[in-house]
């Protein structure tokens, strides 16, 4: 089993790095530079498709992965109903 240097929001951070500099990488490439397991990676491009809405497609002709249009992965994803509710929790905590 190898033994990653990442933890799992910063392995997702590195892979989205790769693919925003236009490169193409496959699992084993993705693999490698991240030091987990092929398995692991596919868990994480679907993870930053179904939790991130990552724009992650994959490049037959190329042999893989890259993103559709450019994206940038953040640790919060905030609607603005998200913010308002926030804001007005933090109004109540102050009274």
């Amino acid at each position: 089993m190898k033994k990653s240097n990442f933890n799992m929001f910063e392995r997702l951070n590195h892979i989205c790095n790769l693919l925003n500099k236009g490169n193409y990488h496959n699992a084993d490439s993705l693999s490698d530079k991240c030091n987990v397991s092929i398995k692991t990676i596919y868990r994480d491009i679907q993870s930053l498709k179904d939790n991130y809405n990552a724009p992650v497609e994959y490049d037959n002709f190329r042999k893989g992965f890259y993103f559709s249009k450019p994206f940038k992965l953040s640790k919060f994803d905030l609607s603005t109903e998200d913010l308002y509710q926030l804001a007005v929790i933090l109004v109540l905590i102050k009274s």
